[in-house]
């Protein structure tokens, strides 16, 4: 494929442009606290980012289930939602990345499992 074929560009947002565990994992072991759990090791929780709210909730809660799992979940996400991106940032080399894309007039977008109203205040 020649570069001129290319039409644009899709990233993934949660590790690859964005670097979103510390704000994640914080949150997971708040809602941890909260249920009277000691804070998981931020490089055990860290492994489990990539598979969202419902692979952070069951490796903090691995007894749980159903609708108690749930629960959780949602709850997760509520405290994420109002403390989103305290420490999220891009990942080393995505601005240099962006601004060629820019300056080329490439057009660049983003793909995610993240739920919309998380992704569009992020963004």
């Amino acid at each position: 494929m020649k570069r001129s074929d290319i039409r644009g560009v899709l990233f993934d947002l949660d590790g690859t442009l964005l670097d979103t565990a510390p704000d994640l994992i914080r949150v997971l072991n708040q809602v941890r606290v909260e249920q009277g759990r000691d804070p998981l090791p931020f490089a055990l929780a860290r492994t489990q980012v990539s598979h969202g709210p419902s692979g952070l909730i069951r490796l903090g809660f691995p007894a749980f289930s159903g609708d108690a799992l749930e629960e959780l979940r949602l709850r997760l996400l509520d405290v994420y939602s109002a403390q989103l991106a305290i420490d999220t940032k891009l990942f080393e080399g995505c601005q240099a990345v962006l601004d060629v894309l820019g300056s080329r007039a490439m057009s660049w977008g983003i793909v995610t499992n993240k739920p919309g109203f998380l992704t569009t205040t992020m963004l």
